[in-house]
């Protein structure tokens, strides 16, 4: 694991490595959850960019922000659909930008359709195992927001591309070499709170505590452009001052500049 570990997540690290870095991933959803400023993305990021030098995990992220507004306080389904089309079209970009593939879709059934035609275009290379792909929900506590089908797609999007391939790709089914695909929520909401209902196969959870005044430390002062005592000692007044308003890390980067 040659990855570099965010301080105070090395445990967290860990786990997440544990369930992606296999050649099949242990869980198809994964929901990170926990405070503003908490490491959440940093974490994740950390670990898929370990993971594309180890094993050739593909990954991208989306802003659920973006792709699900609701500022009306109506659900919109053309809106809803705006994060396939977005899910679509990084994939495409990142990934395969000369493939003659479309990214928009009208309903959930032809992005499924479009979102398997593409995995298995950018993954025909990989012909001694299956690829594995990562998708990233920021914001992910909107998907509550948005049409009732969403949040169930998004957890059950593995097991839907599977699905497809076995209808209308039954000859690369039957091989095993259909990818595999994960879903990681990001979200400030517990899961409990997050959805009350069930799936047939609820995702496998963590939640991020808050940062101590210790580990907040050990971050700031890890961040400065070169070792001073002087600076530690900065951070330890800038603590005292900001540690009972926030436990943000980013705010308190942004406040040690």
């Amino acid at each position: 694991m040659a990855g570099h570990k965010p301080i105070a997540r090395e445990d967290d690290y860990d786990f997440l490595h544990s369930l992606l870095g296999a050649d099949q991933p242990v869980t198809s959803c994964i929901v990170i959850s926990g405070p503003p400023g908490s490491g959440k993305s940093l974490l994740i990021a950390s670990v898929l960019d370990d993971l594309l030098q180890s094993s050739n995990m593909r990954s991208v992220k989306v802003s659920c922000l973006e792709a699900c507004p609701t500022s009306t306080g109506v659900l919109n389904t053309s809106q809803n659909l705006v994060l396939f089309d977005l899910l679509l079209y990084h994939l495409k970009f990142r990934y395969c930008p000369t493939a003659e593939l479309t990214t928009r879709c009208d309903n959930p059934s032809v992005f499924i359709e479009r979102f398997t035609d593409l995995l298995l275009s950018i993954s025909c290379k990989d012909e001694k195992k299956p690829a594995n792909f990562c998708i990233v929900l920021h914001q992910a506590e909107k998907l509550r927001d948005s049409a009732a089908d969403l949040l169930s797609i998004m957890v059950a999007l593995n097991s839907l591309v599977a699905e497809h391939a076995r209808i209308y790709h039954p000859s690369i089914f039957s091989s095993g070499f259909i990818p595999n695909v994960v879903s990681v929520l990001l979200t400030s909401c517990s899961w409990d709170k997050f959805y009350s209902g069930t799936f047939a196969s609820e995702p496998t959870t963590l939640y991020l505590k808050s940062y101590t005044r210790e580990q907040l430390a050990a971050i700031l002062v890890h961040a400065a452009p070169t070792e001073s005592p002087r600076y530690a000692r900065f951070v330890e007044l800038l603590l005292t001052v900001c540690f009972p308003v926030t436990r943000s890390v980013r705010e308190l980067l942004y406040l040690a500049q």
